[in-house]
């Protein structure tokens, strides 16, 4: 019984090392650093899905207290909370061979929690709140630059005035979408651990369930339900001034649209495999898409049609 403890205390001792190494190059490095500063927990999952999420957490609480001792206490703590538990739930859902879009929920799920952990610390402990900061600084930047540009002269008054308002409505739409932006930054994280994971699993001899070719990703019909629920709601809540289903409305629809949007870029990379579209002319295709208005909007229609048509017929397909 102690030899069969031995290898995993040793993995453990090994990965959490690695872990912590990767915090500290996330404080002092400044471009690699957000990097390792995003995937550190990858260490943690490797650990759980050897081993088991009990190791995996006797990791988080290693590396959190050297942490603690090698930087600032507060310090460690912001990146155990933040991203520790992802780690934990990721080792744990791939262990259990949980289907590639239940592991990504879980995974995102405990990201969110996670990012919002590190909020209520920052509030209660110094009394702030980063998101409010952030968005001082931003108000700050705006006028910094507006200032600048009336010094200089390259703008008439009107232009400045012109710009000041398009700048204050930006970051009002940045308050309302909020919610949304911090749950689309938790799915963000939870897919690169995902992928980082998946890489060094392989490299180890562990296959780990994948999701299907992007050509085949689809969505299923009753998000258009759910479409038309947002719809109401906003509905009520922008032309009937009742705020928080303005609120809860418009950070729904902004996932919605991502989720459309992927759904054409979907449907997009089909029609490119079908009509062997040459690699320049998809990238150009792409580049538009990302950086046009009217592409975005014509890729996030094209989604919409996909999933009311089925133009694929990937849903009948699934079904046999």
């Amino acid at each position: 019984m102690q030899q069969t403890r031995i290898r995993p205390m040793t993995e453990s001792g090994i990965l959490s090392a690695v872990a912590i190494v990767m915090i500290i190059m996330s404080v002092y490095l400044p471009v690699l650093g957000v990097v390792t500063g995003i995937i550190w927990p990858v260490p943690l999952t490797l650990l759980g899905v050897r081993h088991g999420y009990t190791w995996s957490l006797l990791a988080v609480v290693i590396t959190g207290l050297v942490t603690a001792m090698v930087l600032q206490p507060l310090t460690a703590l912001q990146a155990v909370l933040a991203f520790g538990g992802m780690g934990v739930v990721l080792g744990h859902a791939i262990r259990q061979k949980y289907h590639p879009l239940k592991t990504l929920l879980v995974t995102t799920a405990a990201s969110l929690t996670g990012v919002l952990a590190v909020l209520a610390l920052g509030f209660l402990v110094m009394g702030i709140n980063p998101l409010s900061d952030q968005l001082d600084m931003m108000t700050e930047a705006f006028g910094e630059v507006q200032t600048m540009y009336r010094t200089t002269g390259l703008f008439n008054e009107e232009q400045l005035t012109s710009m000041a308002a398009m700048s204050a409505a930006t970051l009002e739409l940045l308050k309302l979408l909020l919610p949304g932006l911090l749950v689309l930054t938790s799915v963000v994280y939870a897919w690169v651990n995902l992928l980082a994971a998946r890489v060094l699993l392989r490299r180890l001899g562990t296959e780990v369930p994948t999701f299907p070719p992007f050509t085949e990703w689809h969505l299923p019909r009753g998000i258009l339900y759910a479409g038309a629920v947002v719809a109401v709601m906003f509905y009520w809540g922008h032309y009937r001034d009742v705020q928080p289903l303005d609120t809860i409305s418009a950070n729904l629809g902004m996932l919605l649209l991502v989720l459309f949007f992927l759904q054409g870029l979907s449907l997009f990379y089909y029609l490119a495999d079908k009509y062997n579209l040459s690699r320049l002319v998809k990238g150009i295709i792409l580049f538009l898409t990302f950086t046009n208005g009217f592409c975005m909007e014509l890729t996030f229609f094209a989604g919409l049609w996909d999933v009311v048509f089925d133009y694929r017929r990937l849903r009948s397909r699934s079904l046999k």
